[in-house]
């Protein structure tokens, strides 16, 4: 990529390279894009990388300037707010509709059955060519690959919101966590079929017992909050991350065997050792701090953030609701101190808060033999070692991805499921199965 610094400017250079649907293969996805590896030549300049691809959402803007914008956004905005080391946003590069249209048909029986229903958005011009961060492209021999792990992570929400602004009817969202509050609907929808016993606010606690925790449920309960990869390949979630409900692959004690012959041969209880070493990683690197300090940006909460929306409407647009006058007199207060300018900006923060809460991590791992500390270090500014039990060193690297921009379009959304989450939980008393 190329890039000219001029104030706050940025020239996005965009590649034009042959890309053959042939070489990709499918490997993950999320709510908004689809992440192909590459399949072809070991020697090829795409080894080693990952190819991303847009689906065509109903509320996504299209068209080429947006398209340059979000990438602009990971950038400029995301990638400081984290972390130059953990943020990757790769490059931009042509794509035409055959080549999409192709993909799109070749991959469409691989996919989960809840996500099948958003195809690939084939008027889209362009994808992201990014490194593969569940790969180390610093080893010497591609077949060291075949022992690397690569666990990813989506943390979610690591507070709960204090906002004035938060209707006393709906004070559970000041004692119960988000995510667990959010697990309550999922499984009266059916969507998860056990109430999982994670919850984020463990895991950002910087407490080592409360990590160790969060992370033992949440390899006993995955959903899509974790997936575990080796060689680059997926081998562990839950069905919601794309296992398929028959595939015996997918179990933990499959997981065992792989993390016993990999990395703990001597262990009776491999998974166990994996979440202590995780757990040391996550407390060494600031990644998760960082996340909670952009996700607190949303100060106000959604209650607020969509009647600020609604202020900014014309009144004639889809999304103008007219709101009673008593719960409108509740941020009569915040409009009278907020100017269009300073609303917009809290807006702003909410949406970038939003991407935080959504984003993923994933850390790599493999054996660190026979190098020396002082090489290890200067060998890649992304790359990291720690040391674990009985002499054991690990090599490292970090990334964050799903950094995707948030559109104001999406406010009634998440203000819709804010009150759908907040009516469960009520109706139900939290009272649920785990």
């Amino acid at each position: 990529i190329e890039k000219k610094e001029e104030g706050k400017a940025m020239e996005v250079k965009i590649h034009e390279i042959p890309l053959n649907e042939r070489e990709w293969c499918y490997k993950n996805e999320g709510a908004c894009n689809i992440i192909l590896s590459f399949c072809g030549e070991p020697t090829s300049p795409f080894a080693g990388n990952v190819l991303r691809l847009k689906k065509k959402l109903e509320k996504r803007k299209h068209g080429v300037g947006k398209e340059i914008d979000e990438y602009k956004f990971i950038t400029n905005t995301m990638k400081p707010l984290i972390g130059s080391s953990y943020v990757h946003p790769g490059v931009m590069v042509k794509v035409n509709p055959k080549f999409l249209e192709n993909i799109d048909n070749k991959i469409y029986e691989e996919r989960p059955k809840h996500r099948i229903k958003d195809r690939i958005d084939i008027t889209s011009s362009f994808a992201l060519i990014m490194p593969d961060i569940s790969l180390f492209t610093s080893f010497d021999d591609v077949d060291a690959n075949m022992n690397t792990f690569c666990i990813e992570i989506k943390p979610k929400w690591g507070f709960m919101p204090t906002s004035k602004y938060i209707h006393s009817d709906n004070s559970v969202k000041k004692e119960k966590c988000r995510y667990c509050l959010h697990q309550h609907l999922k499984f009266s929808e059916g969507s998860v079929h056990h109430i999982s016993g994670y919850c984020p606010l463990d895991l950002y606690s910087s407490d080592k017992s409360r990590i160790m925790k969060a992370l033992k449920n949440l390899f006993k309960h995955p959903q899509n909050n974790l997936k575990v990869y080796k060689a680059g390949n997926l081998i562990y979630t839950g069905h919601l991350g794309g296992r398929k409900e028959d595939d015996d692959n997918f179990t933990e004690d499959h997981l065992r065997k792989n993390l016993g012959v990999s990395f703990f041969p001597a262990s009776p209880e491999p998974v166990d050792e994996l979440i202590e070493l995780l757990c040391d990683i996550l407390l060494k690197e600031p990644v998760l701090q960082n996340l909670k300090k952009i996700q607190k940006q949303d100060c106000l909460d959604i209650e607020a953030i969509y009647q600020l929306y609604q202020h900014t409407l014309p009144s004639d647009h889809p999304d103008k609701k007219t709101i009673n006058k008593e719960e409108s007199s509740r941020f009569d207060t915040l409009l009278e101190k907020l100017n269009d300018e300073k609303i917009s900006e809290q807006i702003r923060s909410f949406l970038i808060a939003a991407t935080a809460k959504d984003c993923s991590i994933m850390i790599s791992l493999g054996t660190s033999v026979g190098v020396d500390d002082e090489q290890q270090k200067s060998d890649s500014s992304v790359e990291s070692f720690i040391r674990y039990k009985e002499g054991m060193k690990f090599k490292y690297k970090i990334g964050v991805v799903d950094l995707d921009e948030r559109a104001q379009s999406l406010i009634p959304q998440y203000f819709a499921l804010d009150s759908k989450i907040v009516a469960k939980f009520k109706q139900t008393n939290g009272q649920q199965s785990f």
